[in-house]
């Protein structure tokens, strides 16, 4: 959560019109994307309670092309509103780590720690401020979306929204740690990975085949490659298990939760206790929510990755500190 403020801090501080505007944009289509259930049900209901077709038809095509230009027009937006984001923070923010970077004593260098971090500031740090930012405004989103989604469950079913929210809770878990784990594993075998290159590229080597057959350690590299390959391919296989089983925790938790929206709206909708538009409708809901459990997970881990890389920032701020005193 620290980090996170201390993002929006830089961001702020260095492009703060545009970061202000980003997010406005941001949450103005998070609005018109939740609004697609009212609009499928207002369509819908118009053709089911209006007897004359071409006035439903006319209705539902003017809702139909409000949505659409509404959603191109603040893509567009944004899309501009982010070239300026990073313009901004790529000229200020780029210019003052340049600055700290020379004005650092010569000491700094000798230091192999600090130097470490000054290596990894001087490859373009404020781009993970950006990507940082990026996924912190898609989150704002999805959260959006689902609070309008939450809205419009308990328009439906009240006080059945609760067995609702612990299954929708449920998918976006275990998303969730298909990410994380996948992510995890993957840096896991990265060792591994990266022996079985060593050892293959040096068998291949033309340089070494001389050497190699000299003496005579054709075995001994055959059997490294094995070996590697062979842990390799397990740390894949067990990658592929994890993932795939939290993935059938998901899809059971996303059918249960279709049976049941469905269920209940259908029963409403039989009853006429809910207008036909609202089947239609929570059938988009369904699909919504499986849409946005993904990218929860995709851009929570993705904002966690950048804000880790920020820290060599302030890692520099902190040397500056130092050198200064």
């Amino acid at each position: 959560m620290k980090k996170c403020i201390n993002m929006l801090h830089i961001m702020f501080r260095y492009a703060k019109v545009e970061a202000i505007a980003y997010l406005n944009v941001d949450i103005l289509l998070s609005i018109v994307s939740a609004s697609q259930l009212l609009i499928l049900q207002m369509i819908v209901d118009g053709f089911a309670k209006n007897e004359d077709i071409f006035s439903a038809g006319g209705i539902g095509l003017a809702l139909l092309c409000s949505y659409f230009f509404a959603k191109n027009l603040l893509d567009n937006l944004k899309a501009q509103t982010a070239f300026r984001l990073e313009k901004s923070i790529s000229i200020n923010l780029g210019t003052e780590i340049a600055e700290t970077v020379n004005s650092l004593d010569y000491d700094c260098y000798e230091n192999e720690n600090m130097y470490d971090v000054i290596e990894k500031v001087s490859d373009k740090p404020y781009q993970h401020f950006i990507k940082a930012f990026f996924s912190f405004s898609n989150l704002m989103r999805i959260f959006i979306q689902l609070t309008a989604i939450f809205v419009y469950l308990i328009y439906i079913s009240g006080i059945g929204v609760c067995v609702s929210i612990c299954l929708i809770a449920a998918i976006f878990f275990f998303d969730y740690k298909i990410m994380v784990t996948s992510d995890e594993l993957e840096n896991d075998k990265i060792p591994e990975e990266r022996m079985l290159k060593y050892y293959i590229n040096l068998f291949f080597d033309k340089k070494y085949l001389y050497e190699i057959k000299i003496l005579q350690t054709e075995s001994f590299f055959m059997n490294k490659i094995d070996q590697y390959m062979k842990r390799v391919y397990r740390k894949r296989l067990k990658i592929s298990f994890c993932t795939q089983k939290y993935y059938g925790y998901s899809c059971l938790f996303l059918s249960l939760w279709a049976i049941w929206a469905l269920g209940m709206v259908g029963w409403k909708v039989y009853n006429s206790i809910v207008p036909v538009g609202v089947f239609l409708a929570s059938i988009k809901m369904i699909d919504m929510i499986s849409g946005l459990s993904g990218l929860f997970s995709e851009e929570y881990v993705g904002c966690g990755e950048e804000l880790q890389k920020i820290a060599y920032y302030e890692n520099l701020k902190r040397i500056e500190g130092i050198d200064e005193q």
